[in-house]
This record gives structure tokens, sequence and C-alpha cells, in this order.
């Protein structure tokens, strides 16, 4: 479950045209959490989000080697995006207890 000590920094990345965000953290051991990312319903399926994804790797420092986010199992969207974006998902059961859901951890290996 979430350790805050294993995260040390956290980033807000905004579009410039105010389309959409994306929030993420860096945790210790090399890897980056994308904890939100949402794009203004009127610029959905334009290509803002893979820009936010694409710009938040390049700002990325060295040594992170992978990044990942977790999704509930019932968002279909949000898997076929990461998907799309070169993520592998991974069942997580029983991440979200309260919500009584199981999970995905959607996962993308850094070159």
């Amino acid at each position: 479950m979430y350790q805050p000590e294993l995260y040390f920094t956290r980033h807000l990345i905004e579009d410039d045209l105010r389309r959409g965000w994306l929030d993420y953290r860096l945790a210790t051991g090399g890897a980056a959490e994308i904890v939100n990312i949402e794009v203004a319903w009127n610029h959905r399926r334009r290509g803002v989000g893979r820009q936010l994804l694409e710009r938040m790797i390049a700002e990325l420092p060295a040594g992170v080697k992978a990044v990942y986010a977790f999704t509930s199992q019932s968002n279909a969207a949000a898997h076929r995006w990461y998907v799309a974006m070169g993520f592998a998902l991974h069942p997580t059961p029983k991440l979200y207890a309260s919500m009584h859901e199981d999970a995905f951890c959607c996962v993308k290996v850094l070159a």
C-alpha cells in the first residue's frame, strides 16, 4: 500500500492552452507515478493527453526506469488510453478495498 516516505517530489504539468493537466510524483527506486491526468471534455481525443505524457517523460530525471498509474477495473476508457500509450496492464486485486473494486496497475518501461 502507499507509503509516503517512498515519494520525494510531486509535479504538475499544465497544458499551455489550459486544455488539460497531468499530476505525477517521483518515487525512490527509479519510478514515476501518474497521480491524475485530466483533459477538458471538449479537447479529448485530440492528442492533449499524449502531449502531456510525452512532456512528463521528457522532464523525468535520469535514472527513472518506469512510469506507472493505477486505474479502477471498470475504467475501460483509461485502460484503452494507457495501452495505446505503450503501457502494460497488470491486475491488482483488492487495491481499492473501499470501492469494492479491483484495479489495474498500468506500467510503461522507459528505454
